[in-house]
């Protein structure tokens, strides 16, 4: 009824996607036996399109490129299996190598 409402009253595109992305973060921290199927239905709008998901996924593809790098994969086979860009993938390589001499 929420995102309904949002839908139908907010005009503004960041304000009703901060208003969307605020009740999918609480639906995922009040209900953590749900899959992500049923929070959409409860939602009546796809998790996957919240900002907190994206900035989920792309946490966990930099983790992921970071254990591939560690084992010596190239970047641009990383870049392929992660879906990041070549750039994103040497920002993290030059982290990751500045983290090593630290």
């Amino acid at each position: 009824m929420l995102v309904e409402r949002a839908d139908q009253e907010i005009t503004a595109l960041p304000i009703r996607q901060g208003i969307i992305d605020i009740i999918g973060r609480i639906l995922v921290y009040k209900f953590t036996t749900l899959s992500r199927q049923e929070i959409d239905a409860m939602m009546g709008y796809r998790i996957e399109d919240t900002r907190m998901y994206r900035e989920a996924k792309q946490e966990r593809s930099q983790e992921i490129a970071i254990n591939l790098l560690r084992q010596g994969l190239s970047i641009e086979a990383i870049a392929q299996a992660t879906e990041l860009s070549v750039t994103e993938i040497q920002t993290l390589q030059s982290q990751l190598e500045q983290d090593e001499y630290q």
